[in-house]
């Protein structure tokens, strides 16, 4: 959650806008959190509460053992609702 404070104002600030997206893409400099990510059985339980700026927020961890490197989890969630696991939707070569 913490990637979530530097983007807040931007997206808040974007006009027109039907919806303010947020994908945060964890790769493997990011240690323990890419493990835990790719590691993972499902999405956490929790609901995150997003707060103002960001409307739906995407977390994808790199599986770089794979070339070209691809996701190897993909969640999504809103603000106050349960995750969902997008990783089967992911298209594999």
């Amino acid at each position: 959650m913490s990637e979530l404070e530097p983007n807040r104002a931007k997206l808040a600030a974007a006009e027109d806008v039907d919806e303010r997206r947020l994908f945060v893409w964890v790769d493997g400099s990011a240690g323990l959190a890419s493990m835990s990510l790719r590691d993972a059985d499902a999405p956490p339980s929790d609901r995150a509460d997003l707060g103002d700026g960001i409307d739906v927020l995407w977390v994808a961890a790199v599986d770089a053992g794979r070339r070209p490197m691809a996701a190897s989890v993909l969640w999504r969630t809103e603000s106050r609702a349960p995750w969902e696991d997008w990783t089967g939707r992911l298209r594999r070569p």
